[in-house]
């Protein structure tokens, strides 16, 4: 296996055996002690398409409209909240954020706040929607948005 992705790594021209050290004298590198770069060769650009029996990433985009009159311990405490929702252990990749500033007429930066999170798969977000994190989110802080929009999307 490639130690830089899937496949087998290129044939390559160097000319030290390829399970010897890469390090040469005092600890400087194998091609740069005798003054050449060692260039290590990328996988191959996959260009098959997709395993169908690999599994599905699932992914939920929820964009949040915070209420005008929110106090700042109102909004810390939302903040605290969204960011509990990255914890919740199905969630292979948590982010949450403000609008970029990104001045296009296509953009939309009205929202206040953005989650998106990751899963492996439908169940792994069905999960997630259940756990006691995510019911003490909603709880706690349901009254802190005027507006929420929710996308959720599968590889395709």
């Amino acid at each position: 296996m490639h130690p830089y992705g899937r496949g087998q790594p290129r044939d390559s021209t160097r000319s030290h055996d390829a399970g010897a050290s890469l390090t040469g004298t005092r600890g400087v590198p194998w091609g740069l002690a005798r003054g050449y770069l060692v260039v290590i060769p990328l996988p191959e650009r996959e260009t098959d398409l997709p395993d169908p029996t690999a599994p599905t990433m699932f992914v939920h985009s929820v964009y949040f409209w915070l209420r005008d009159d929110l106090s700042p311990a109102d909004k810390a405490k939302f903040v605290d909240g969204i960011r509990s929702l990255t914890t919740i252990d199905v969630v292979k990749l948590g982010v949450i954020g403000t609008p970029a500033d990104t001045n296009r007429e296509i953009i939309d930066r009205s929202y206040s706040y953005a989650l998106v999170v990751t899963f492996a798969d439908a169940a792994a977000h069905d999960a997630y929607q259940v756990h006691p994190v995510h019911d003490a989110f909603r709880e706690n802080c349901a009254g802190a948005w005027k507006k929420i929009v929710i996308y959720d999307a599968v590889s395709a």
